[in-house]
Protein backbone atom coordinates (compact mmCIF):
# COMPACT_ATOMS: atom_id res chain seq x y z
CA UNK A 1 0.00 0.00 0.00
CA UNK A 2 3.15 2.49 0.85
CA UNK A 3 4.16 1.80 -2.76
CA UNK A 4 0.70 2.54 -4.32
CA UNK A 5 0.33 5.85 -2.47
CA UNK A 6 3.91 6.66 -3.26
CA UNK A 7 3.33 6.53 -6.90
CA UNK A 8 0.09 7.58 -6.96
CA UNK A 9 1.02 11.43 -6.10
CA UNK A 10 2.99 11.13 -9.89
CA UNK A 11 6.12 12.07 -7.88
CA UNK A 12 7.56 9.02 -6.54
CA UNK A 13 8.49 6.11 -8.41
CA UNK A 14 9.26 3.36 -6.44
CA UNK A 15 12.34 1.21 -8.14
CA UNK A 16 13.69 -0.71 -5.34
CA UNK A 17 11.24 -3.28 -3.19
CA UNK A 18 12.39 -5.75 -0.63
CA UNK A 19 12.99 -8.78 -1.35
CA UNK A 20 13.48 -8.35 -5.11
CA UNK A 21 16.12 -5.83 -4.86
CA UNK A 22 17.68 -6.47 -1.92
CA UNK A 23 21.20 -5.49 -2.76
CA UNK A 24 20.21 -1.47 -3.91
CA UNK A 25 18.38 -1.58 0.04
CA UNK A 26 21.07 -3.23 2.14
CA UNK A 27 24.25 -1.47 3.99
CA UNK A 28 26.78 -2.28 6.22
CA UNK A 29 26.92 -1.05 9.38
CA UNK A 30 29.39 1.07 10.64
CA UNK A 31 30.92 -1.31 13.44
CA UNK A 32 31.26 -4.18 11.53
CA UNK A 33 34.42 -4.76 9.77
CA UNK A 34 34.62 -4.49 5.94
CA UNK A 35 34.72 -8.11 4.89
CA UNK A 36 31.77 -9.21 7.51
CA UNK A 37 29.11 -11.64 5.75
CA UNK A 38 27.17 -11.68 9.09
CA UNK A 39 23.74 -10.37 8.40
CA UNK A 40 23.22 -8.98 11.77
CA UNK A 41 26.30 -6.73 10.09
CA UNK A 42 23.72 -5.28 8.25
CA UNK A 43 20.09 -3.07 7.67
CA UNK A 44 18.21 -2.46 4.87
CA UNK A 45 15.02 0.04 4.03
CA UNK A 46 11.61 -1.54 2.31
CA UNK A 47 11.79 0.30 -0.78
CA UNK A 48 13.73 3.16 -2.65
CA UNK A 49 13.10 5.37 -5.87
CA UNK A 50 13.28 8.56 -7.43
CA UNK A 51 11.39 11.10 -7.40
CA UNK A 52 9.95 12.90 -10.52
CA UNK A 53 8.99 16.38 -11.54
CA UNK A 54 9.57 19.67 -9.54
CA UNK A 55 12.61 20.66 -7.86
CA UNK A 56 13.62 17.34 -6.28
CA UNK A 57 13.50 15.87 -9.81
CA UNK A 58 16.07 12.85 -10.21
CA UNK A 59 16.56 12.69 -6.33
CA UNK A 60 16.29 9.20 -4.80
CA UNK A 61 14.65 8.56 -1.72
CA UNK A 62 14.84 4.79 0.47
CA UNK A 63 11.84 4.58 2.81
CA UNK A 64 10.93 2.18 5.66
CA UNK A 65 7.50 1.15 5.70
CA UNK A 66 5.42 -0.08 9.40
CA UNK A 67 1.68 -0.90 8.57
CA UNK A 68 0.79 -0.98 12.14
CA UNK A 69 -1.92 -0.12 14.50
CA UNK A 70 -0.63 0.73 17.46
CA UNK A 71 2.40 3.27 18.06
CA UNK A 72 5.00 0.32 20.31
CA UNK A 73 7.27 -0.78 19.16
CA UNK A 74 8.02 2.16 16.84
CA UNK A 75 9.50 4.97 19.01
CA UNK A 76 12.64 2.66 18.64
CA UNK A 77 12.43 1.39 15.16
CA UNK A 78 12.28 4.82 14.53
CA UNK A 79 15.67 5.77 16.24
CA UNK A 80 16.80 2.67 14.94
CA UNK A 81 16.12 4.30 11.42
CA UNK A 82 17.68 7.55 12.11
CA UNK A 83 20.91 5.76 13.25
CA UNK A 84 21.03 4.17 9.55
CA UNK A 85 19.98 7.09 7.63
CA UNK A 86 22.54 8.47 9.25
CA UNK A 87 24.86 5.24 8.18
CA UNK A 88 23.99 6.11 4.40
CA UNK A 89 24.73 9.82 4.68
CA UNK A 90 28.12 8.89 5.95
CA UNK A 91 29.31 6.27 3.41
CA UNK A 92 31.59 6.92 0.70
CA UNK A 93 29.48 8.11 -2.83
CA UNK A 94 26.03 8.13 -0.36
CA UNK A 95 23.56 9.27 -3.04
CA UNK A 96 20.57 8.97 -1.63
CA UNK A 97 18.45 12.83 -0.76
CA UNK A 98 15.54 12.14 0.84
CA UNK A 99 14.15 9.16 3.92
CA UNK A 100 10.76 8.19 4.12
CA UNK A 101 9.32 6.74 7.65
CA UNK A 102 6.08 5.50 6.38
CA UNK A 103 4.05 4.11 8.99
CA UNK A 104 -0.03 3.30 9.71
CA UNK A 105 -0.20 5.11 13.09
CA UNK A 106 1.20 8.31 14.83
CA UNK A 107 3.94 7.67 17.74
CA UNK A 108 5.93 9.94 19.79
CA UNK A 109 3.02 12.12 20.11
CA UNK A 110 4.52 14.21 23.31
CA UNK A 111 7.80 14.73 20.92
CA UNK A 112 5.90 14.77 17.50
CA UNK A 113 7.72 18.46 16.78
CA UNK A 114 11.33 17.36 17.69
CA UNK A 115 11.34 13.64 15.37
CA UNK A 116 13.23 15.43 12.82
CA UNK A 117 15.60 17.59 14.56
CA UNK A 118 19.60 17.13 14.93
CA UNK A 119 19.11 16.93 18.78
CA UNK A 120 16.67 14.03 18.34
CA UNK A 121 19.13 12.15 15.82
CA UNK A 122 22.24 12.69 17.85
CA UNK A 123 20.00 11.63 21.22
CA UNK A 124 18.72 8.43 18.85
CA UNK A 125 22.21 7.09 18.10
CA UNK A 126 24.09 8.52 21.52
CA UNK A 127 21.69 6.71 23.63
CA UNK A 128 21.59 3.51 22.47
CA UNK A 129 25.16 0.68 21.51
CA UNK A 130 22.99 -1.00 19.04
CA UNK A 131 22.35 2.75 17.13
CA UNK A 132 26.28 3.41 17.52
CA UNK A 133 27.37 0.36 16.03
CA UNK A 134 25.20 0.81 13.06
CA UNK A 135 25.69 4.79 12.20
CA UNK A 136 29.37 5.50 13.58
CA UNK A 137 32.61 3.27 13.66
CA UNK A 138 34.33 2.38 17.27
CA UNK A 139 35.95 5.45 18.64
CA UNK A 140 34.17 8.18 16.50
CA UNK A 141 31.66 10.35 17.89
CA UNK A 142 28.19 11.83 16.42
CA UNK A 143 28.90 14.20 13.92
CA UNK A 144 26.23 16.99 14.13
CA UNK A 145 26.64 18.09 10.58
CA UNK A 146 25.86 14.91 9.80
CA UNK A 147 23.48 14.46 11.85
CA UNK A 148 21.48 18.06 11.00
CA UNK A 149 21.78 16.75 7.15
CA UNK A 150 19.45 13.87 8.88
CA UNK A 151 17.04 16.06 10.00
CA UNK A 152 16.83 17.95 6.76
CA UNK A 153 16.20 14.74 4.92
CA UNK A 154 13.73 12.89 7.08
CA UNK A 155 10.43 12.71 6.52
CA UNK A 156 7.56 11.21 8.50
CA UNK A 157 4.34 9.84 6.54
CA UNK A 158 0.94 8.65 8.23
CA UNK A 159 -1.10 6.74 5.82
CA UNK A 160 -4.68 5.40 6.70
CA UNK A 161 -6.21 2.57 4.81
CA UNK A 162 -8.98 4.50 3.69
CA UNK A 163 -6.83 7.52 2.88
CA UNK A 164 -5.09 5.04 -0.10
CA UNK A 165 -7.98 3.59 -0.99
CA UNK A 166 -10.38 7.04 -1.25
CA UNK A 167 -7.41 9.20 -2.26
CA UNK A 168 -4.86 7.57 -4.67
CA UNK A 169 -5.30 8.03 -8.42
CA UNK A 170 -6.57 5.00 -10.27
CA UNK A 171 -3.50 3.32 -12.64
CA UNK A 172 -5.46 4.52 -15.84
CA UNK A 173 -5.25 8.29 -14.29
CA UNK A 174 -1.61 8.03 -12.89
CA UNK A 175 -0.15 6.38 -16.35
CA UNK A 176 -1.84 9.88 -18.42
CA UNK A 177 -0.03 11.83 -15.70
CA UNK A 178 3.31 9.96 -15.86
CA UNK A 179 3.35 10.03 -19.68
CA UNK A 180 2.17 13.74 -19.43
CA UNK A 181 5.81 14.49 -16.92
CA UNK A 182 8.15 12.25 -19.89
CA UNK A 183 6.52 14.35 -22.66
CA UNK A 184 7.38 17.58 -20.53
CA UNK A 185 10.82 16.56 -19.85
CA UNK A 186 11.26 15.47 -23.67
CA UNK A 187 10.32 18.48 -24.78
CA UNK A 188 12.50 20.31 -21.97
CA UNK A 189 15.54 18.40 -22.76
CA UNK A 190 15.00 19.23 -26.13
Amino acid sequence: MAKRFLESTCRAEVLWEQPVAAAKLQFPKAGASQDSTASSDFFSFDLGGVIRSGPDDGDTFLAEVKKVNQADPQPNQYRDFLAQVYRVLTLPGASHDHFAWITWHPFSLTQWTSLATPEYVIHAIEDDEGRRYTAVADGESTDADVARQVAEQVMVIVLGDRQVEVLTLSDELRETVARSLVSRRSARDA
